[in-house]
């Protein structure tokens, strides 16, 4: 049997979760989505993208040879479901905090994983928004919630004298899944 994480465990311990129409969307696909996001996890550790969660912490990573990435990814996840494609076939975002293995309280931004449907297949774009993200001038964009091949969130920055936690600048966002734009 396949080694369950505590993420998959969570999320497959409800058999239905709330999609966009406030339907109980199907298990199956739940289960494949959040599967598909576990093969993508193990998938950026074995790339040396992130670190592992044994090794990220300061322990580790301050050693003086340390040389992975100092970003770990969270267990705390938020799966945003929707159908993204038109295809009724129910698509999710995964959104979670990157860990700083460093320690400290550096804003470490949102990491996101869109899981989708092609014919009978799951296919992941862990691009889309980042890409989007890095053409602005500056500021980040967070989502908060999907629905009908929408995500949905906020684009924050930060003036001059403001702290790091406390972004001044927020704008409420949109970007649209078939066409790959950010809107105001």
């Amino acid at each position: 049997m396949q080694n369950i994480t505590p993420i998959v465990l969570s999320l497959l311990m409800s058999s239905f979760l709330l999609g966009q129409t406030g339907k109980a969307t199907s298990s199956t696909s739940n289960i494949k989505i959040i599967q598909k996001y576990e093969e993508w996890r193990t998938k950026q550790y074995k790339l040396g993208k992130y670190e592992t969660p044994e090794k990220c912490n300061p322990d580790y990573s301050n050693k003086e040879n340390y040389n992975g990435p100092g970003i770990g990814i969270s267990s705390d996840i938020n799966v945003y479901y929707t159908d993204l494609n038109n295809d009724n076939i129910m698509d999710a975002i995964v959104c979670f905090e990157p860990l700083n293995c460093y320690g400290g309280s550096a804003n470490m931004g949102q990491g996101r994983v869109i899981i989708y449907s092609k014919g009978t297949q799951y296919l992941v774009d862990d691009k889309l928004i980042d890409d989007i993200e890095n053409n602005l001038v500056s500021g980040r964009i967070f989502i908060t919630r999907a629905s009908y091949g929408v995500f949905y969130g906020e684009f924050v920055d930060y003036l001059k004298d403001d702290p790091n936690c406390c972004p001044s600048i927020r704008k409420a966002i949109q970007i649209t899944f078939s066409d790959k734009k950010l809107h105001y």
